[in-house]
């Protein structure tokens, strides 16, 4: 009997461990969706992102905006590109490795975007090429990431909580830090 207790508790932890390192569905489409995006022409130089759908059982990643030219902002959310069928499930957008900015953590304006839609949220560190997921129904703000001093409308100094939410993945290549010019919007 002692046995067939350990085989069930070897085989259970087994289960347990492996499933803790297996991707969702959802989490490799979303590393699909950010390599495909991080390798468009301006990819590295601009945001990218868009939606996760799915549709009778199938995922796919739709980028409304890929002409995008801001390297800190991308229009992730297009609720008019989606067809007769169509349910968002996740949003996901990269950030560029410029020197100087927060590309390992998802921003003020990220985490507003994933409060609202209740999906979870993807983002690609280009600097790394690691994927981070953050959800607001499992990931709370203040779990992760860091008090990071950031500049306000007007250009003042303030500290605000940046999560990092989890790794769930790498996209397999990082860029060099590079610089900005044309977003010098404040002084040193």
């Amino acid at each position: 009997m002692n046995f067939f207790y350990a085989l069930l508790l070897f085989t259970v932890a087994g289960l347990i461990g492996s499933a803790a390192f297996a991707n969702t569905p959802l989490q490799d489409k979303a590393i699909e969706a950010l390599r495909q995006a991080h390798d468009e022409p301006n990819g590295s130089i601009y945001e990218h992102g868009g939606m996760i759908v799915e549709n009778q059982g199938s995922l796919r990643w739709i980028e409304p905006h890929p002409e995008n030219d801001s390297p800190d902002s991308v229009l992730s959310l297009d609720k008019h590109a989606l067809i007769a069928g169509d349910r968002m499930v996740a949003t996901y957008h990269t950030h560029p490795c410029m020197a100087g900015y927060y590309h390992a953590y998802f921003s003020i304006p990220d985490v507003i975007i994933a409060i609202f839609t209740a999906v979870p949220s993807f983002m690609l560190d280009e600097c790394t090429g690691e994927v981070h997921e953050f959800f607001t129904l499992v990931d709370k703000v203040h779990e992760t990431g860091d008090d990071v001093e950031v500049r306000g409308a007007h250009c003042e100094k303030k500290y605000v909580h940046l999560p990092t939410g989890r790794i769930v993945g790498n996209v397999g290549v990082s860029d060099p830090p590079h610089y900005n010019d044309a977003k010098a919007d404040c002084p040193p």
